[in-house]
């Protein structure tokens, strides 16, 4: 309990290092974002609670669909839990526990662990290529006014979207290629022996081989996989849809419903290929990349701390009331 409190508090730290970040990096044009965002009301506030809690039960349903096709006692509450408790390990682990807790939830749950860690890696796996597909579809219909509008955004996409192209075709290979999963576990024992190395080794290979066993099994079922894509898509329109109420909520209305889709969708793409510490760091750069050339400095600011608020810290609030809630069952309390 008191390791995670320690936890919790160092990433009230970060959050108060970030803004004081983005006060010195942005001083000069500080006076601009607060005059954008005095004006949120109560109502506004409430907006940004409905729009971050869909966006969570949104997450949620992708995990849902694929773990229920191989557990029909698997309820969508507990998609919503699992869910939660990622989030929460994302923020106070860099992400580092994420899988171990949420299997263990999936174990507690009924489900063995190394099922559990497959259908975990595999729908990060059709989140990955939902991103993907969704925005080659956006950028191939809008390639034109991309260009038109701002032509230094293009070396972002170029560079965002080959190397996330390079994870999607690894990944694939991974789950389909007993060769790679050889090659890869060959890899992992060349690793050195000593303690350092050795848990990393048992869990990269178990990891590994249970993706690889749910992989055989999820993929021959071309409907199931077709279902969990389209509800990737679903889950994204509305996560590229979050940005439009962040730009209203501080009264910016300068890009249409459909640009920000595309944007919103390149600023995942480039988020998905740059070192993540704490779920802080990608999505706040590459949020300013993307929409700083068509707002400017102080607008895309004022609209990414509502994002933030919005995707990070209000969804992180609500993760950790749901920790709390399940710490004892997870035999993560020292007695």
């Amino acid at each position: 309990m008191i390791k995670i409190k320690k936890k919790i508090i160092i990433f009230l730290i970060t959050i108060l290092a970030a803004i004081f970040f983005i006060y010195v990096v942005f001083r000069q044009d500080f006076n601009d974002v607060l005059n954008y965002l005095k004006n949120i009301s109560v109502f506004d506030f409430l907006t940004i609670i409905v729009v971050g809690t869909i966006y969570q039960l949104l997450e949620a349903l992708g995990n849902f669909v694929l773990i229920k096709s191989q557990s029909p006692s698997f309820k969508y509450r507990q998609s919503v839990e699992m869910t939660l408790l990622g989030t929460f390990s994302n923020i106070t682990t860099s992400s580092a526990g994420t899988i171990p807790l949420q299997s263990y939830y999936l174990y507690k749950r009924g489900i063995k662990a190394g099922k559990g860690i497959g259908l975990i890696i595999l729908d990060s796996i059709f989140h990955k290529f939902s991103v993907f597909v969704y925005a080659s579809v956006l950028i191939a219909f809008n390639f034109n006014w991309l260009v038109s509008a701002n032509n230094n955004i293009m070396r972002y996409i170029f560079v965002g979207y080959f190397v996330y192209l390079l994870i999607i075709i690894g990944l694939i290979l991974i789950c389909s290629w007993q060769k790679i999963q050889d090659l890869l576990l060959w890899l992992i024992n060349k690793l050195p022996d000593n303690e350092k190395w050795q848990k990393k080794k048992l869990d990269w290979q178990d990891n590994l081989k249970a993706l690889y066993q749910e992989s055989k099994i999820v993929l021959k079922n071309k409907k199931l996989c077709l279902k969990v894509i389209i509800t990737n898509f679903f889950k994204l329109f509305w996560t590229y849809t979050i940005p439009l109420y962040c730009l209203y909520i501080v009264n910016i209305h300068d890009l249409s419903f459909s640009q920000i889709q595309i944007l919103a969708s390149i600023m995942l793409l480039i988020t998905g290929v740059l070192p993540n510490v704490a779920g802080l760091g990608p999505p706040e750069v590459s949020f300013l990349l993307v929409f700083t050339p068509y707002l400017g400095i102080a607008k895309a600011t004022s609209a990414l701390i509502v994002y933030r608020i919005t995707t990070c810290f209000y969804p992180f609030l609500m993760s950790a009331i749901v920790f709390l809630k399940l710490e004892k069952e997870l035999l993560l309390q020292k007695k």
